[in-house]
């Protein structure tokens, strides 16, 4: 049971570097030796687990903890100089608030 677990944490973060779902699915037939089948039901087991917990979060909230998150990662870049990556924060920051208007 340990070794499923540990494999659907691995798919999981897999996932949330982004990779595709069929790159997926091939890097855990690779990996483990599973068949196509069985890589596809961790994928999709793991798709699931992920929908579950994102499911959770209330927008509002979400979107509070992201732009603080965004802020103090430009604020930081700022100070140390890194001002493409402050200025991406801000494009960021911005996005998700015409996102957020849209709704």
């Amino acid at each position: 049971m340990d070794n499923q677990n540990d494999q659907l944490e691995t798919v999981r973060r897999w996932i949330d570097t982004g990779e595709s779902r069929m790159q997926t699915i091939t890097r855990a037939c690779q990996t483990w030796g599973l068949s196509f089948g069985q890589a596809q039901s961790l994928v999709n087991d793991a798709i699931r687990g992920v929908v579950e917990i994102v499911g959770g979060i209330d927008r509002s909230e979400f979107m509070a903890q992201q732009l603080t998150r965004l802020e103090a990662l430009a604020v930081k870049a700022q100070d140390e100089g890194n001002l493409g990556v402050a200025l991406s924060a801000f494009k960021e920051m911005h996005a998700l608030i015409g996102l957020h208007a849209q709704r």
